[in-house]
């Protein structure tokens, strides 16, 4: 028997039952990501340099007797720099290993709040952001000591340098500036990190717990 009814078939739609991700814990996940690849590309570019410092401390050290008054200022600033870093190699191994695992637990939380839209995911990376803000004011403080440290390495060297004429004083004007730049960029980049790490943690606690009180 045919149906000539005007009776249509209905189609039931899935429909999800939870939000999609914000785009703020995206925006969060993804320079997650992003500074998760800095901080390991920073350790592997200053591990080999920390070894050097810990195990062969006079591998380019080098003989300064015949040299001008500008080289020898220069070779014996470098030296002085590399015994500020030999003094504070437990300080700078500990900030290495710190910003390895930092940027290991980074990548990791902001892969899985990309590919996971759940509660526990974006509580991990809240407490990754956490550490973070500890981490950020620690590296701070140590990049400011070990940069007057430094500085007051440089202020020594040039010391040596008696000579008053243009190129000394351009020489002596390079170093300063190189140093001052040094430390306010480094300053401005902990800046930027900690307003992150802040933001991060202050956006994924609050979408963690609105899913965690849908479910």
């Amino acid at each position: 028997m045919v149906d000539f009814s005007d009776r249509e078939e209905v189609f039931a739609e899935v429909i999800p039952n939870k939000p999609m991700r914000p785009a703020k814990v995206t925006v969060i996940a993804v320079v997650g990501i992003i500074l998760a690849v800095i901080l390991l590309l920073g350790c592997m570019g200053s591990m080999p340099g920390i070894l050097m410092q810990a195990f062969a401390p006079d591998a380019f050290s080098m003989d300064a007797t015949d040299a001008d008054p500008q080289l020898k200022a220069q070779i014996e600033m470098q030296e002085k720099m590399a015994e500020v870093t030999r003094n504070h190699l437990p300080l700078l191994i500990g900030l290495t290993l710190f910003s390895f695992l930092m940027g290991v637990s980074l990548m990791y939380g902001s892969i899985q709040s990309l590919r996971k839209d759940e509660a526990g995911t974006y509580r991990f990376l809240a407490n990754v952001c956490l550490v973070g803000i500890i981490y950020t004011l620690i590296n701070a403080v140590a990049t400011t000591m070990l940069q007057m440290a430094n500085w007051h390495a440089m202020e020594q060297a040039l010391m040596t340098l008696q000579q008053n004429d243009a190129k000394s004083q351009m020489f002596r004007t390079i170093m300063y500036y190189s140093i001052v730049v040094g430390l306010i960029f480094g300053l401005v980049y902990q800046l930027g990190q900690l307003i992150y790490f802040s933001l991060g943690k202050w956006i994924l606690s609050y979408h963690a717990s609105t899913l965690a009180s849908q479910d």
